[in-house]
């Protein structure tokens, strides 16, 4: 197996910068699109922010702070390690300025505490990270020990290989003969084993000094950084307990459709709702809060109700109120309910409705005369001083998905990305746009795509596909090479069997390509 990573691709359009808007990107421009709005959204609300005097930013515990963005930048606050410690299991000794050549002994006593004084010609027993005594000369391994003991009565010394050290933190061994601590162990003398090389008596031998990995005040991370484990890690040994952040995207999740029941088994004409069960998690997973979540029918004045309610909550939109009784189990919205919308469960509903940074819709982005996202996105991008940054996608599957920029009341850019119905069409634009366009509201840089070689040649087709693969069997059984990639089946549009197997996705570029030939690699955000 080859362990060096795939290389990135030879040029990357992420990097350059993108255009506000476009009528029908590739899936490339399109996450560079995104996160550029996304960058544009964040900005906007700091503006908003410096005017309402507040520091935008929040201060979370290490343990909650995990893939969040550091709002200011991470510094030591001590060195590291602070204080000189042990890099191994074995015996600290103090040399004698009048000491003869090797070989020589010191005498050996008890470990007393962290604050123990080595004098000259003596020993005591240390273990890995305990913080060595003051006075002390080097460190000599245990395995290359020996410690020579007598009685107290004068009976013949007898000689061993180590003695067991103290636990880190711990007590110190038990005095020999009942001595006080720190005393001699009887005339107990360690030296150096017979095959043990004259490197163990260097001066600072295993030991790590203070301040070896960072100063006190080192810039561990700067602002715009993401808090990684062991970033998280390294914050905790410098002793922070919070870190100041960047606060999470707000999501609004709007689900479309009559037909769509989220509850037992469809009926003829009707479909299980597979977005409420994953797009909540997938948007946390990137980094989101969610605020709220509705379902709506396929009505346009409803539709234009629900996204004003959204972008400007907390006001009458005149049709679109929460039921105070809605069952949440209930989704199936016919021409007679098609103005009632439906408020589902969320974290924040015992709080008054929070403005979402963030609208994120599902279905209605066709062009037929039950679709009505695209038409109401275009209207309010109008009516708000916005815009539509691509109206759809020269990609399969995941054509229809179209990126608008709403401005709310307070001059704050509120992007509205709306995904395909089709589930697997709506996945594939929620991982180029979706987790871009995340990604830039958070501060964190654009993705950069991997490559892999695929298993089989793919033919010429009509647009870049982005398809679910998994690595090709016999490639991994084989063992020797990078594992060769291979498109899942049942990878229809309308399909979900296809991700359920897959461990990325694999882009599939318009042209031919040969069997073995790299083609673009993203991974799965699970």
């Amino acid at each position: 197996m080859n362990s060096e990573p795939p290389a990135p691709p030879a040029a990357s359009p992420v990097h350059v910068t993108p255009p506000v808007q476009a009528e029908r990107p590739d899936w490339r421009t399109a996450m560079a699109l995104a996160h550029a709005l996304g960058r544009e959204a964040l900005a906007t609300r700091r503006r908003r922010d410096a005017a309402d005097m507040t520091d935008g930013m929040e201060w979370l515990p290490l343990h909650d702070a995990a893939g969040r963005i550091l709002a200011q930048e991470l510094r030591t606050s001590i060195p590291v390690p602070h204080y000189p410690s042990s890099a191994m299991d074995g015996y600290a000794y103090a040399a004698s300025p009048t000491a003869a050549a090797p070989p020589q002994t010191w005498l050996l006593e008890d470990w007393t505490g962290v604050d123990h004084v080595l004098a000259p010609g003596r020993a005591c027993p240390v273990v890995t990270g305990r913080a060595v005594p003051h006075g002390t000369t080097g460190i000599i391994r245990s395995e290359y020990a020996q410690v020579t003991a007598s009685s107290a009565h004068g009976a013949a010394p007898e000689s061993a290989h180590g003695t067991e050290p103290a636990p880190a933190g711990g007590t110190a061994p038990t005095p020999a003969h009942g001595s006080a601590p720190g005393a001699a162990h009887g005339s107990a003398r360690l030296g150096l084993a017979p095959d043990a090389p004259l490197s163990e008596l260097e001066p600072g031998r295993h030991i790590r000094p203070a301040g070896n990995e960072a100063s006190a005040g080192d810039l561990l991370a700067p602002a715009g950084t993401a808090l990684t484990p062991p970033l998280l890690a390294m914050a905790a040994v410098c002793g922070h307990d919070v870190v100041p952040v960047l606060p999470a995207p707000r999501a609004a999740l709007l689900y479309t459709g009559d037909e769509v029941i989220s509850a037992g088994l469809p009926a003829r004409g009707t479909v299980r709702d597979v977005f409420s069960v994953q797009l909540p998690h997938l948007l946390g997973l990137s980094g989101a809060q969610i605020v709220s979540q509705s379902r709506i029918g396929d009505d346009p004045a409803h539709t234009w109700d629900a996204l004003t309610h959204m972008l400007a909550p907390g006001t009458d939109t005149g049709s679109c109120h929460a039921a105070e009784d809605a069952d949440p189990a209930e989704a199936t919205h016919t021409a007679e309910n098609a103005h009632t919308s439906e408020e589902m469960t969320t974290a924040a509903d015992a709080h008054p409705p929070e403005a979402p940074d963030l609208i994120v819709t599902t279905g209605g982005t066709g062009r037929s005369a039950a679709d009505h996202i695209r038409s109401t996105l275009t209207a309010l991008a109008k009516s708000t001083g916005g815009r539509i940054v691509f109206p759809e996608l020269d990609m399969r599957p995941g054509h229809p998905t179209l990126l608008a920029a709403l401005v709310r009341a307070d001059g704050r850019t509120v992007p509205v990305l709306g995904l395909p119905g089709n589930p697997l069409a709506a996945m594939a634009a929620m991982r180029v746009a979706g987790r871009a366009l995340i990604r830039g509201m958070r501060g964190a840089p654009a993705e950069v795509p991997l490559t892999v070689p695929l298993a089989a040649g793919s033919p010429r087709q009509k647009a870049e596909r982005l398809v679910p693969a998994r690595p090709h069997a016999a490639s991994v059984r084989d063992g020797t090479d990078e594992p060769a990639w291979e498109p899942c089946t049942h990878s229809g549009p309308n399909m979900m069997r296809g991700l359920t197997r897959a461990q990325g996705w694999i882009v599939l570029p318009a042209h031919s390509v040969r069997t073995g030939e790299r083609v673009l690699f993203l991974p799965l955000e699970w």
